[in-house]
């Protein structure tokens, strides 16, 4: 018949005899399914990557977290990233310091400031196994830090979405983007255990830390 091939091979395998014609309308539309294809294949690997690193960093400050657990501290870690390196560390040390100010969060910018040498954070991400209170919130954005990865949210006191949104206050001058749900499992189930035990141990002492914390730092359950 006229107009007719011997065939084509698309992916090494070869197709029957095709009409040329056929094959010339229809090449923009196998071109274009191959552009969607690599493009696809291009944002999942750029999907994992991102997914990988997200968690790596995270499972950083579930380590920080677990020496605050350590001291009997409520286990909440933070680590702030810089260019693939960490330049800052932080872990609860609010009871055993004795102070309102030792947050994981707050140790964590003070370090990496040390390191930048300025109080500006930019291009830095912050980790964080809970979500900031608002003192916290308030530092990084003062800290003028683009990005926040949080594992598991806070409905009590959060002040990332939760109770409040400082972090993307339309009205300040510096908004950070968010990440919630890295690991938040992990982070949960660390946070609930540790309430779980606390609940368990008596004595007045102990009763105090229950009454203080239960209300702000127990995570929300994971989906």
């Amino acid at each position: 018949m006229e107009g007719l091939g011997t065939g084509i091979r698309i992916f090494g395998c070869k197709i029957g005899i095709v009409s040329k014609r056929f094959f010339v309308y229809t090449k923009p539309i196998l071109i274009l399914t191959l552009t969607l294809i690599l493009t696809s294949t291009e944002q999942v690997k750029r999907q994992m990557e991102e997914k990988y690193i997200k968690e790596k960093y995270m499972k950083e400050a579930l380590r920080q977290a677990k020496k605050a657990a350590a001291l009997g501290e409520v286990p909440i870690g933070c680590v702030i990233e810089y260019e693939g390196k960490i330049i800052g560390r932080g872990y609860n040390r609010r009871m055993v310091d004795k102070t309102a100010l030792a947050h994981a969060e707050i140790t964590a910018i003070r370090k990496a400031c040390k390191y930048m040498g300025d109080w500006r954070l930019e291009g830095c991400t912050i980790y964080i196994t809970l979500e900031p209170c608002p003192m916290c919130a308030g530092a990084i954005v003062q800290a003028r830090i683009p990005f926040v990865v949080i594992g598991s949210m806070n409905p009590k006191a959060g002040c990332a979405g939760s109770v409040l949104n400082l972090l993307q206050e339309k009205g300040f001058n510096h908004q950070a983007e968010v990440k919630t749900g890295v690991l938040q499992e992990e982070c949960s189930k660390m946070l609930s255990a540790f309430f779980q035990e606390l609940r368990k141990k008596k004595g007045k002492k102990n009763a105090a830390v229950i009454q203080e914390t239960d209300t702000a730092d127990e995570p929300s359950e994971p989906k």
